[in-house]
């Protein structure tokens, strides 16, 4: 009876820790669907035809393989460089792509973030770009010419997708209180459409939703440019996880 007893206590351990597990997996999803959303455009599921994108019909032999579709699931995060109030601006480039895989059978997410410059040859639609981030805006390319990009020079599969346009963080982050970061060297930016200054020092700071707004969008005031831009979007994300789990 004893033995039972210590195996159904396993077992309800077991259930515990994969229901924790699924929860945070889930919680990390929504906080980057979220952050995306905040940065780009209202709905995160703002359909790609509202944004003006192409050849949004996937191709089903993109997506994960039908004998192992129960263990895994991909999911594409893309930001699109739309705003519907912006005057002068036509190009709609996917300046953040995020690949979430979320592995079912061990309930564990893994995010990969492609550099929006990252090079493709001219077998893909690009307009000329070479860029991975011109494909969603050629009328040949679209999502599925995206999607199709990343199966054919990573071997990864897509199941879905979530295209959200450019947009404010700083809703968010204001009704949040702020989101606190840590900066290993700081650095200055200047909003175009304002001229407003922005400076980001070493060390702890909270930012307010427009700071916010400048900090995770700025790329020019780096040497390796993206890269950074990426490193400091990981940065905020964890400063929102700290703040949504506060």
């Amino acid at each position: 009876m004893r033995e039972l007893d210590a195996v159904s206590r396993r077992k309800r351990r077991g259930r515990r820790k994969g229901l924790v597990a699924l929860t945070v997996v889930l919680a990390v999803f929504i906080i980057l669907t979220l952050l995306l959303t905040a940065l780009y455009h209202s709905s995160p599921f703002h359909s790609a035809e509202q944004m003006g994108g192409n050849n949004t019909q996937m191709t089903e032999s993109y997506k994960t393989p039908e004998k192992v579709k129960d263990k895994m699931m991909n999911i594409l995060l893309c930001g699109v460089d739309y705003d519907s109030e912006a005057k002068g601006r036509s190009n709609r480039l996917s300046d953040v792509m995020m690949l979430c895989s979320y592995d079912i059978a061990h309930q564990k997410l893994n995010i990969l973030q492609f550099p929006r410059d990252t090079y493709v040859d001219d077998k893909y639609h690009t307009g000329g770009l070479n860029k991975m981030n011109g494909i969603y805006n050629q009328k040949d390319g679209g999502i599925n010419g995206l999607i199709a990009a990343i199966n054919g020079n990573f071997a990864l599969t897509v199941d879905h997708y979530v295209t959200v346009g450019m947009d404010d963080v700083r809703t968010i982050v204001d009704q949040l209180g702020g989101v606190e970061i840590n900066l290993d060297k700081g650095f200055t930016t200047t909003k175009k459409t304002s001229g407003k200054t922005f400076v980001f020092k070493e060390g702890k700071q909270t930012l307010n939703g427009e700071q916010a707004q400048a900090f995770v969008r700025e790329r020019g005031a780096f040497a390796n440019a993206d890269i950074t831009r990426q490193k400091n979007q990981k940065i905020f994300i964890a400063g929102l996880v700290d703040r949504l789990l506060a």
